[in-house]
């Protein structure tokens, strides 16, 4: 008998049938594919190199176990104009402290990242930060998807098997 793919068997098993073998799905979140690659945090979760589905997929097959796509990377565009800059506010060897902002038609949304070399990043200003004031600048974000494009997805589906 051919062995299953990790989907496969986790489909199979959601669907109450008979895998190959128990599913293998340990919760390695953030951690652990940062690590594997080496690199500072702040090069996956900011500069996005390799990008955080990148270290995940090259986690679980370097570990043999059955992966779970989470961030799939679907670029939406949506009906609002929105978009997000990003800049490094500070930066040593130890951490990179970085603010997003986001460009609604009402007003900016601003949050603040904390990324240290060897763990994941923390927000340590949120961008809403008074509901009933930023609502209107909050609302441009679930304006309605227009259109995707779904190519970094399928790239990263093609690349985890």
């Amino acid at each position: 008998m051919e062995a299953m793919t990790g989907r496969e068997r986790i489909m199979t098993a959601l669907r109450n049938g008979q895998p190959d073998r128990i599913p293998a799905t340990p919760d390695i979140s953030i951690m652990i594919p940062c690590r594997l690659t080496g690199r500072p945090f702040w090069e996956i979760e900011i500069n996005d190199h390799p990008s955080l589905t990148s270290a995940y997929i090259n986690a679980v097959k370097y570990f043999g176990i059955d992966g779970w796509m989470f961030n799939g990377s679907l670029d939406f565009k949506l009906r609002n104009e929105i978009y997000t800059e990003k800049e490094v506010v500070w930066r040593d060897h130890e951490k990179w402290i970085v603010r997003h902002v986001t460009h609604t038609p009402d007003g900016d949304l601003v949050q603040t990242q904390v990324s240290p070399r060897d763990n994941p990043s923390t927000m340590v200003e949120k961008m809403v930060k008074n509901f009933k004031e930023d609502f209107k600048k909050i609302r441009h974000l679930y304006s309605g998807v227009v259109s995707y494009d779904a190519s970094e997805y399928w790239r990263q589906k093609k690349s985890h098997g």
